[in-house]
């Protein structure tokens, strides 16, 4: 059985790719960015921590990272699939889902809002429990940057502290001294947009506390976007 990724067909009303002439030439970019039908510059942008390669992602010719790596628009089919459709268990992208959404929306509408990136821009194993390297989120900043550049996003959200502390001082931002969830968010600038670190939205993640918390500080810029 091939993996699902290679039939996979994106619902294309939900996305936009007006973007796609400029971010095909960003050097470094191994995926793609999703981009939701709705967004505009000056909305947010999300950047994941790292995908994953499960084991059935594997072909008689090629390893699950080797995979999932030469296909382009693989996170943009994981984000239509679990952000939009609502079809499988991806508790990440679940968690981002519902600290996006609009009061009472369970829909994936929030994904057509917003655009979605991941920091690492390599494949790394499920079944291994591999995590980015440090070099990982130095060696994908730069390509972040670009990103943002061409999106222009009012707001960068950093699904995941552990960027944070392998980029301190490359570009502008700070550990809030307030811990929310456990864990203390970071905030700066990048490229020229404002930016937030927050808390790994997998295991242990409180949905409440981080609407709690993006509201209070950007008000209604992330959570409730547009309504």
């Amino acid at each position: 059985m091939s993996p699902w990724i290679d039939n996979y067909v994106c619902d294309e009303t939900a996305q936009t790719k007006a973007f796609d002439a400029d971010l095909n030439r960003v050097v470094g970019l191994t995926w793609l960015p999703w981009v939701g039908c709705q967004y505009r510059r000056g909305g947010v942008l999300v950047v994941g921590k790292s995908d994953y390669a499960r084991k059935n992602m594997a072909t008689d010719d090629e390893t699950p990272c080797e995979h999932i790596t030469h296909d382009r628009e693989f996170v943009r089919k994981v984000i239509d699939r679990f952000g939009v459709k609502l079809d499988g268990h991806n508790p990440t992208i679940a968690n981002i889902r519902r600290v996006l959404a609009r009061d009472g929306e369970e829909n994936g509408k929030a994904f057509t809002r917003v655009a979605f990136m991941d920091f690492c821009q390599r494949a790394l194993s499920w079944e291994d429990d591999e995590d980015p390297l440090e070099a990982d989120f130095v060696n994908g900043l730069p390509v972040v940057q670009s990103v943002v550049r061409i999106l222009d996003p009012d707001i960068v959200l950093f699904a995941g502290l552990a960027a944070a502390r392998a980029i301190e001082g490359l570009i502008d931002i700070a550990r809030l001294p307030q811990a929310v969830n456990r864990c203390c968010p970071w905030v700066g600038r990048i490229e020229g947009a404002d930016c937030v670190f927050i808390r790994h939205p997998s295991r242990y993640f409180s949905v409440g506390a981080w609407r709690n918390f993006l509201q209070d500080r950007f008000g209604d810029r992330v959570v409730n976007q547009g309504a």
